[in-house]
Protein backbone atom coordinates (compact mmCIF):
# COMPACT_ATOMS: atom_id res chain seq x y z
CA UNK A 1 0.00 0.00 0.00
CA UNK A 2 2.98 2.58 1.31
CA UNK A 3 5.30 0.56 -0.96
CA UNK A 4 7.76 1.05 1.53
CA UNK A 5 10.29 -1.90 2.88
CA UNK A 6 8.75 -4.74 5.25
CA UNK A 7 10.10 -6.93 7.05
CA UNK A 8 8.77 -10.42 8.50
CA UNK A 9 9.12 -12.45 10.91
CA UNK A 10 7.75 -14.67 13.78
CA UNK A 11 6.28 -13.23 16.89
CA UNK A 12 8.88 -15.44 18.92
CA UNK A 13 11.95 -14.34 16.85
CA UNK A 14 10.87 -10.80 17.12
CA UNK A 15 9.94 -10.81 20.68
CA UNK A 16 13.88 -12.32 21.10
CA UNK A 17 15.72 -9.52 18.84
CA UNK A 18 14.00 -7.08 21.12
CA UNK A 19 15.42 -8.94 24.34
CA UNK A 20 18.90 -9.30 22.49
CA UNK A 21 18.88 -5.35 21.87
CA UNK A 22 17.21 -4.03 25.03
CA UNK A 23 16.95 -6.91 27.07
CA UNK A 24 18.76 -9.24 29.26
CA UNK A 25 20.41 -10.93 25.87
CA UNK A 26 22.56 -8.19 25.34
CA UNK A 27 24.61 -9.81 27.79
CA UNK A 28 24.77 -12.89 26.11
CA UNK A 29 26.42 -14.30 22.92
CA UNK A 30 24.28 -17.84 22.68
CA UNK A 31 21.27 -18.32 24.09
CA UNK A 32 17.53 -20.44 23.40
CA UNK A 33 14.93 -17.46 23.60
CA UNK A 34 11.53 -19.42 25.07
CA UNK A 35 8.45 -17.43 25.01
CA UNK A 36 5.36 -18.30 26.11
CA UNK A 37 2.02 -16.76 25.16
CA UNK A 38 -1.53 -19.13 23.43
CA UNK A 39 1.39 -21.05 22.51
CA UNK A 40 4.72 -21.55 23.14
CA UNK A 41 7.40 -21.41 20.84
CA UNK A 42 11.31 -20.19 20.61
CA UNK A 43 14.27 -18.82 18.68
CA UNK A 44 17.86 -18.79 18.77
CA UNK A 45 20.47 -16.66 19.50
CA UNK A 46 24.28 -17.64 17.98
CA UNK A 47 27.35 -15.64 18.10
CA UNK A 48 25.32 -12.45 18.95
CA UNK A 49 22.92 -12.87 15.72
CA UNK A 50 19.60 -14.22 15.41
CA UNK A 51 19.77 -17.71 13.78
CA UNK A 52 16.97 -18.18 11.58
CA UNK A 53 17.63 -21.31 9.98
CA UNK A 54 17.27 -22.50 6.49
CA UNK A 55 13.47 -22.52 6.98
CA UNK A 56 13.17 -19.61 9.23
CA UNK A 57 12.18 -22.01 12.19
CA UNK A 58 15.68 -22.54 13.75
CA UNK A 59 14.34 -22.27 17.89
CA UNK A 60 11.00 -22.96 17.22
CA UNK A 61 10.46 -25.30 19.88
CA UNK A 62 6.72 -25.58 20.35
CA UNK A 63 7.38 -27.99 17.86
CA UNK A 64 9.45 -29.85 19.82
CA UNK A 65 8.33 -33.49 20.44
CA UNK A 66 8.39 -34.51 24.28
CA UNK A 67 9.27 -38.24 23.62
CA UNK A 68 10.47 -40.13 20.52
CA UNK A 69 8.67 -41.88 17.90
CA UNK A 70 7.99 -45.28 17.32
CA UNK A 71 6.36 -47.42 14.57
CA UNK A 72 4.10 -49.44 17.23
CA UNK A 73 3.04 -46.11 18.00
CA UNK A 74 -0.94 -45.09 18.40
CA UNK A 75 -0.23 -41.62 18.39
CA UNK A 76 1.88 -38.77 17.16
CA UNK A 77 4.23 -37.30 20.63
CA UNK A 78 2.90 -34.97 22.55
CA UNK A 79 4.50 -31.38 21.37
CA UNK A 80 5.92 -28.79 23.60
CA UNK A 81 3.10 -26.25 22.90
CA UNK A 82 0.56 -29.30 24.09
CA UNK A 83 2.05 -28.55 27.70
CA UNK A 84 3.83 -25.36 28.15
CA UNK A 85 1.54 -23.00 26.70
CA UNK A 86 -0.96 -20.76 28.32
CA UNK A 87 -3.56 -22.26 26.06
CA UNK A 88 -3.01 -25.08 28.46
CA UNK A 89 -3.54 -23.55 31.43
CA UNK A 90 -6.39 -21.78 30.15
CA UNK A 91 -8.16 -24.83 29.11
CA UNK A 92 -7.07 -26.23 33.09
CA UNK A 93 -9.19 -23.37 34.31
CA UNK A 94 -11.68 -23.25 32.10
CA UNK A 95 -12.43 -26.91 33.35
CA UNK A 96 -12.39 -26.23 36.64
CA UNK A 97 -14.46 -23.89 36.18
CA UNK A 98 -12.81 -20.52 36.56
CA UNK A 99 -12.11 -17.33 34.53
CA UNK A 100 -8.99 -18.89 31.99
CA UNK A 101 -8.09 -14.81 31.92
CA UNK A 102 -6.48 -15.22 35.00
CA UNK A 103 -3.58 -17.07 33.47
CA UNK A 104 -2.74 -13.84 32.06
CA UNK A 105 -2.61 -11.70 35.21
CA UNK A 106 -1.35 -12.04 39.47
CA UNK A 107 -4.92 -14.07 39.81
CA UNK A 108 -2.95 -17.05 38.22
CA UNK A 109 -1.75 -17.75 42.20
CA UNK A 110 -4.28 -16.75 44.30
CA UNK A 111 -7.17 -19.06 45.49
CA UNK A 112 -9.05 -20.74 43.99
CA UNK A 113 -7.21 -20.77 40.70
CA UNK A 114 -3.28 -21.28 42.67
CA UNK A 115 -3.96 -25.09 42.72
CA UNK A 116 -4.63 -25.30 39.19
CA UNK A 117 -1.40 -23.47 38.08
CA UNK A 118 0.83 -24.88 40.23
CA UNK A 119 -0.39 -28.65 38.56
CA UNK A 120 0.20 -27.11 35.32
CA UNK A 121 3.43 -25.90 36.54
CA UNK A 122 4.96 -28.97 37.43
CA UNK A 123 4.33 -30.28 33.90
CA UNK A 124 5.58 -27.19 31.64
CA UNK A 125 8.76 -27.21 33.56
CA UNK A 126 9.43 -30.72 33.27
CA UNK A 127 8.57 -29.94 29.08
CA UNK A 128 10.48 -26.93 29.01
CA UNK A 129 13.70 -28.39 30.96
CA UNK A 130 13.34 -31.41 28.46
CA UNK A 131 13.73 -28.99 25.39
CA UNK A 132 16.56 -26.53 27.08
CA UNK A 133 18.48 -30.05 27.78
CA UNK A 134 18.19 -31.22 24.51
CA UNK A 135 18.66 -27.58 22.94
CA UNK A 136 21.97 -27.28 25.01
CA UNK A 137 22.96 -30.46 23.38
CA UNK A 138 23.17 -29.43 20.07
CA UNK A 139 23.96 -26.20 20.41
CA UNK A 140 26.63 -25.07 23.28
CA UNK A 141 24.35 -22.00 24.87
CA UNK A 142 25.34 -19.80 27.50
CA UNK A 143 21.73 -19.47 28.38
CA UNK A 144 18.46 -20.32 28.09
CA UNK A 145 15.50 -16.73 28.56
CA UNK A 146 12.31 -17.36 29.30
CA UNK A 147 9.50 -14.96 28.74
CA UNK A 148 6.07 -14.19 27.53
CA UNK A 149 2.28 -13.10 28.51
CA UNK A 150 2.64 -14.06 31.86
CA UNK A 151 2.41 -12.51 35.49
CA UNK A 152 6.11 -12.06 36.49
CA UNK A 153 5.53 -14.09 40.17
CA UNK A 154 4.26 -16.80 37.98
CA UNK A 155 7.43 -16.75 35.69
CA UNK A 156 9.69 -16.85 38.43
CA UNK A 157 7.78 -19.62 40.15
CA UNK A 158 8.17 -21.08 36.72
CA UNK A 159 12.14 -20.83 36.07
CA UNK A 160 12.29 -22.12 39.42
CA UNK A 161 10.78 -25.49 38.74
CA UNK A 162 12.56 -25.53 35.25
CA UNK A 163 15.97 -25.37 36.98
CA UNK A 164 14.89 -28.05 39.70
CA UNK A 165 13.83 -30.08 36.74
CA UNK A 166 17.40 -29.58 34.71
CA UNK A 167 18.98 -31.13 37.47
CA UNK A 168 17.59 -34.70 37.16
CA UNK A 169 19.12 -35.06 33.94
CA UNK A 170 23.08 -35.90 33.19
CA UNK A 171 25.03 -33.22 31.80
CA UNK A 172 28.20 -35.34 31.51
CA UNK A 173 29.83 -33.57 28.26
CA UNK A 174 27.43 -30.81 27.54
CA UNK A 175 27.45 -27.62 30.03
CA UNK A 176 24.31 -26.58 31.54
CA UNK A 177 22.74 -23.14 30.35
CA UNK A 178 21.68 -20.53 33.30
CA UNK A 179 17.93 -20.38 33.08
CA UNK A 180 17.06 -16.59 33.42
CA UNK A 181 13.75 -14.46 33.08
CA UNK A 182 13.90 -12.25 29.91
CA UNK A 183 13.19 -8.43 30.82
CA UNK A 184 10.95 -7.36 27.60
CA UNK A 185 7.75 -8.62 29.19
CA UNK A 186 4.32 -9.18 27.55
CA UNK A 187 4.95 -6.65 25.22
CA UNK A 188 8.16 -8.15 23.62
CA UNK A 189 6.95 -8.87 20.35
CA UNK A 190 5.53 -6.21 19.44
CA UNK A 191 9.21 -4.34 20.57
CA UNK A 192 10.86 -6.09 18.65
CA UNK A 193 8.40 -5.72 15.78
CA UNK A 194 10.21 -1.96 16.00
CA UNK A 195 13.16 -3.07 16.44
CA UNK A 196 13.74 -5.52 13.67
CA UNK A 197 15.02 -3.15 10.63
CA UNK A 198 17.21 -0.92 12.67
CA UNK A 199 18.79 -4.57 13.61
CA UNK A 200 18.71 -5.38 9.96
CA UNK A 201 20.58 -2.28 8.86
CA UNK A 202 23.11 -1.20 12.05
CA UNK A 203 23.53 -4.10 13.71
CA UNK A 204 27.18 -5.41 13.92
CA UNK A 205 27.72 -8.62 11.44
CA UNK A 206 24.10 -8.43 10.74
CA UNK A 207 22.70 -8.54 7.43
Amino acid sequence: MTALPVAFAKDTAAACVAELLAGRGSSWSDFLYIYLDTLAGGSLVVGGQPHAGAGGNAGALGSLPLRSATGAQRSLPAQLLSVASLAMLEQRYAEAGLDAGAARDARALAAPWRAVTLSWLESAAEALAYAICNAACLVDLNAAIVDGKLDRGLLELLLARVDVALGHYDWAGAARPQVLAGEMGAEANVSGAAYLALHASFAPGAG
